[in-house]
Formats: C-alpha cells, structure tokens, sequence
C-alpha cells in the first residue's frame, strides 16, 4: 500500500469510527424502523409486544432514534457534549436490547412453529451484536485519532 493509500485509508477509518457519524446512521436506522411499527406488527412479535405499555413497540424505537439523533447533531466542545454522550450511549443501549430481544423472539418462533424464523432470528441477532460491538466508539466524546506508523508517518 503506498503511503497515499495508506494515508487515505486512515482518513476513512477514523472518519467512519467517529461517534457522532455512527449515532447518526444507528439513529436513522432507529427512525426507519419506528416507522415501521407505527400501525402493525408481525404475528412473530406478539408475544414481545404484549409485555410493552400501549401495545406498541414504535415508541421504544422512536426514543432510541431521538436520544441517538441529539447524540449526532451537539457539536464537540459544545456545553451540552457530556449530555450528548449519554444520550448516544443510552439510545444504542436502547437499539442494541431491542435488537436483542427481536432475535431472541424470532428465534422462539422458528423453534416452537418450525418456521423459517430463524433467518430472521440471525439478522437481527447481528444487528445487536453490531449495536454492542460499535458502542465504545459511540460512547467516545471524539473520535480516535487514526495510529501512525513507525517513523512517525
């Protein structure tokens, strides 16, 4: 790799690794998905939305779009940047349980019908271990500085 490529490849990771970037995709992700459950939800998830007050599941998903969505937009060095970090870091909690506890869901499902719920069950089982795996980089106040090779380039 030259020292371009290399140079342009740690621009792009310590970009893509900035908590503000990463609380802005889970938060529109958080947002689709809220719109998603506003008027139905699948037979699979009846059981999980019987136990949630009101019945309905978009207002969990909307809180945890709106505490990632105010984690994205406070600047750094802002007065509110402490309340932004646990604003980022409780709604990706939020999205990563929730995630959770679809998998856990779809997977009962596809063991106790024998449907093909377990395929379900998988994505949304990554998609919480994705949620956990990228929350001590939401949960920063900046990005990591990308490292530099030895000789200090």
């Amino acid at each position: 790799m030259t020292t371009v490529q290399h140079g342009a490849a740690e621009w792009v990771a310590s970009r893509a690794m900035s908590p503000r970037l990463l609380s802005a995709v889970w938060a529109a992700w958080a947002w689709i998905t809220t719109v998603a459950y506003v008027d139905s939800t699948p037979r699979a998830l009846e059981p999980l939305v019987a136990m949630v007050p009101g019945n309905n599941v978009a207002w969990l998903w909307g809180i945890a779009a709106l505490l990632l969505t105010i984690g994205a937009v406070v600047p750094p060095g802002c007065r509110g940047v402490a309340w932004a970090r646990r604003a980022r870091s409780t709604g990706l909690a939020i999205v990563a349980a929730l995630l959770a506890a679809w998998a856990a869901t779809y997977a009962l499902d596809a063991v106790s019908d024998g449907t093909r719920f377990w395929v379900t069950a998988k994505n949304y089982g990554f998609l919480a271990l994705l949620a956990m795996l990228t929350s001590p980089a939401v949960g920063r106040a900046r990005a990591v500085p990308p490292r530099t090779r030895e000789g200090g380039t």
